[in-house]
């Protein structure tokens, strides 16, 4: 398994190399750049860390998910057979893996005349995945509203003022894209993304932060521990840093990459429901995870964007029922509704990261999907004649759960 940096400035990834400080107190993402060769090195403790990072430079990474793209196909001139991404991988895996298969393309009709490796792809996999906010966006109302765990984290009047919003948001996305057909790259469609973007997530979203919510799981408060943050600790630990090689600390998120991103509007920019049209029709498995308890890429928006995405196989799959993901012989993990290589599945008591929540549960999802058998059962191989197709009730919104016992909360430093 192979971790992929990108674009440059998150992870081990790096442009230039600068020392800076980490005030954990103000904000544990904000680094502050400092030349300790002129300041001397800066006195730690607990609470506020000294480390060597990128730039933060925002003209020096992409500002598009497709800009990085390409870079992320220079760097894989060796080997890959499958992706698997999640969040705002919603957004890199569709385009990704379609400008990979473009490629291909390009390389088999003589475009590319250097030498060029093929990347042939089997499946991509997403967990909770922002993946088009045009068929996600009115989903966050609902999710807060009404979901499946009995918790009304918006009042109704604050509900009924983002569903009234939704008209001019429609608009907003539609000069957006509109813009973004006529030229990417353009000052106007960077302007016009960037606004529809601003618009939809002060309407849609603001209200819900002031209900002291966690956005990564509904069932907890704002401020909360969990996830604990170990495995950036553990990247971040100098024995682990010299075992690999690497001359700087982990960026789990990068305050340079987000910002390009937020000026060009690339979170609303379309594409990625035609890239997985794509994908499909050239035969690789799709399948597609959400824990239903997360509400940054929360699965009604992802259920929605699944019965959207243009293929041969949207019909089969719109018309598939929803059947029991039988996580093991005494216990049902979720639900999952799968038409040939296309699944998606909904994953009981998971919050953003349903790998953490519920690893049984998500390797399951995970190998099926690899090995290519359905994913409710693993009993049955796909690709062996007539298309497989879940049978069950069209929508299981009226599955409720209950929030799962309290999770002691863990004081964590990094140290």
């Amino acid at each position: 398994m192979l971790y992929i940096d990108q674009p440059v400035q998150t992870g081990f990834s790096y442009d230039t190399l600068v020392n800076g400080t980490i005030n954990q107190i103000h904000s544990p993402l904000d680094i502050t750049v400092e030349d300790f060769s002129i300041s001397g090195v800066p006195t730690v403790n607990n609470t506020f860390l000294v480390g060597t990072f990128p730039s933060t430079n925002p003209l020096n990474t992409a500002s598009l998910t497709t800009t990085a793209a390409f870079s992320a196909w220079q760097f894989m001139q060796t080997w890959t057979q499958d992706i698997w991404t999640e969040s705002y991988g919603g957004h890199y895996g569709p385009t990704f893996a379609n400008f990979f298969e473009d490629q291909n393309d390009r390389i088999e009709n003589g475009e590319i005349k250097s030498p060029a490796t093929k990347l042939h792809l089997d499946t991509l996999g997403i967990g909770n995945g922002c993946i088009d906010i045009e068929s996600q966006i009115s989903a966050y109302p609902q999710m807060a509203f009404n979901n499946t765990y009995g918790l009304q984290l918006m009042t109704e009047a604050e509900y009924q003022s983002a569903l009234s919003s939704y008209p001019k948001y429609q608009s907003l996305i539609e000069s957006c894209r509109s813009a973004e057909a006529s030229s990417a790259l353009s000052e106007t469609a960077a302007a016009a993304c960037s606004e529809a973007y601003g618009f939809c997530f002060k309407t849609m979203w603001a209200t819900y932060n002031e209900h002291g919510r966690n956005v990564f799981d509904i069932g907890l408060p704002l401020i909360s521990s969990w996830s604990p943050k170990f495995a950036a600790g553990y990247l971040n630990q100098a024995e682990v840093q010299q075992a690999l090689g690497v001359p700087l600390n982990f960026t789990g998120l990068s305050t340079g990459v987000a910002s390009a991103f937020d000026a060009t509007g690339d979170f609303a920019r379309g594409g990625n429901l035609k890239a997985l049209g794509s994908l499909l029709d050239r035969g690789v498995k799709v399948a597609l995870m959400y824990g239903d308890k997360d509400y940054q890429c929360n699965w009604l928006g992802g259920e929605n964007a699944s019965l959207h995405i243009p293929s041969t196989l949207s019909a089969g799959f719109r018309s598939a029922g929803y059947a029991s993901l039988d996580t093991n012989s005494t216990y049902s993990g979720g639900f999952v509704r799968q038409y040939g290589y296309l699944s998606f599945t909904r994953v009981f008591n998971a919050g953003h990261e349903v790998p953490w929540y519920q690893p049984e549960t998500a390797y399951q999802i995970f190998t099926r999907a690899m090995l290519g058998t359905d994913i409710a059962t693993s009993t049955i191989p796909l690709g062996s004649g007539e298309e497989y197709k879940t049978e069950g009730p069209q929508s299981c919104f009226s599955v409720k759960t209950q929030v799962a016992e309290k999770r002691e909360r863990v004081c964590y430093l990094w140290v």
